[in-house]
């Protein structure tokens, strides 16, 4: 029996032990199909001694090994022996089956889609990390490079200062220079100025008669 069919069996399978009884026109129908032989009967018969549900039971349990052919016999066998109720109820099962089925499907597209809306919301946050890396990475690099030029700038005005002061400790030294110099010179001149003198007295002195 296929899949599916033994599970409706055996998910209503106290429902069909409560409602098959009489189960003997159902047992001539399913012979006469070729569905249980005579050995299936025997055993069927000899569980009556423990009552008519051990009966069924011991139907239902041979039904299940009869082939896959077996359940659509059985529900055919059901409507043509007065137990169409029973074949509804196996029917809605069939029905339930695809409201599960067609739920399931429903549950599955929205796993799908909210797998879809997770993998988009991952792929948008990692995006925006990346940009994120990417401006602080810019702004890293402005700051290296404004540091580097700033310190290129120190170096600069260092240098500059450097060269200041050399500058003005060559001023002063000029400074000290011109101020020797000019002190040297004034001595130099009074030393002239004194030879002068004397030159002019000794000419003076030379002039008068003696």
């Amino acid at each position: 029996m296929l899949p599916d069919d033994e599970y409706r069996i055996k998910s209503n399978f106290v429902y069909l032990i409560e409602n098959l009884s009489p189960v003997e026109p159902l047992l001539d129908s399913l012979t006469q199909m070729y569905v249980i032989n005579e050995d299936d009967l025997e055993k069927i018969r000899k569980a009556e001694s423990s009552g008519t549900k051990a009966m069924i039971r011991r139907f239902l349990d041979i039904l299940l090994t009869c082939g896959i052919h077996a359940y659509p016999k059985f529900i055919q066998c059901l409507n043509e022996s007065g137990k169409g109720t029973v074949a509804e109820q196996l029917a809605s099962d069939i029905d339930m089956d695809g409201r599960r089925e067609e739920k399931q499907l429903q549950e599955d597209d929205k796993y799908l889609q909210l797998q879809e809306k997770l993998q988009q919301i991952k792929q948008e946050k990692q995006e925006r990390e990346n940009a994120l890396q990417q401006v602080n990475q810019e702004k890293e690099n402005a700051l290296h490079k404004s540091t580097k030029e700033n310190q290129r700038i120190k170096t600069t005005l260092n240098k500059l200062k450097e060269e200041r002061d050399t500058t003005n400790e060559d001023l002063q030294m000029t400074k000290v220079r011109e101020s020797i110099l000019r002190d040297e010179l004034e001595r130099i001149n009074e030393q002239n100025d004194r030879t002068n003198e004397e030159i002019d007295d000794d000419d003076n002195r030379q002039g008068k008669p003696g």
